[in-house]
């Protein structure tokens, strides 16, 4: 489910922003196209022959994103507000700016946990609580409790899902800028500078 919104102003300025709410459900893990057929990396817990014993929320979901950004022709220059009817050569040092922005939000990927040592071939541990802690409580060092696994009984399959759909790494807060300026050469040729 995606909403997203436009408004363009007068004086130069457009902004966009979106929401995405999304879900990605799958029966395998995928790493680059997998090395087989389906894409799958062959991690089946026990879904080799039914994969939908093995369907859950897969590593690369993520919940929510926000997005907004921003385009602003700054008014300074040859036909502008600021200093329109500058020299050409002072128009060619403060005339053609324009600012950009793009802010992103958006939620942490689901984790997945693996180690076992019960001779089971298959990695998963037993998960015996929601590992999930308070966000008061996460530290770089400590972002889950893990002490809400175990290792599994000999010759088992551990019950912990293939990822933990409430137990989520941290999400992503990013900001960047940029600052374009634009020369006119000629009628038809322009060079544009960027950082």
């Amino acid at each position: 489910m995606q909403f997203s919104a436009e408004k363009r102003f007068s004086g130069g300025l457009s902004l966009l922003a979106s929401y995405t709410k999304a879900k990605l459900m799958s029966e395998c893990s995928a790493i680059g196209g997998g090395n087989s057929g389906d894409g799958c990396t062959g991690e089946y817990r026990i879904g080799a022959y039914n994969r939908r014993l093995d369907r859950s929320i897969d590593q690369d979901d993520i919940a929510s994103r926000f997005v907004v950004s921003g385009v602003y022709e700054l008014p300074v220059g040859k036909g502008k507000g600021l200093l329109g009817n500058a020299h050409p050569i002072v128009n060619g040092v403060i005339g053609g700016w324009q600012m950009n922005g793009i802010g992103t939000v958006q939620s942490g990927v689901p984790l997945a946990v693996r180690g076992a040592n019960n001779f089971s071939g298959i990695n998963y541990p037993d998960l015996n609580r929601n590992p999930t802690l308070p966000s008061g409580e996460r530290t770089p060092t400590r972002w889950f409790d893990t002490d809400a696994f175990r290792n599994p009984a000999n010759f088992t399959i551990g019950n912990a899902p293939r990822t933990l759909p409430s137990t989520r790494g941290p999400g992503l807060f990013d900001i960047s800028f940029s600052l374009f300026k634009t020369f006119r050469i000629r009628e038809q040729a322009k060079l544009e500078a960027r950082g």
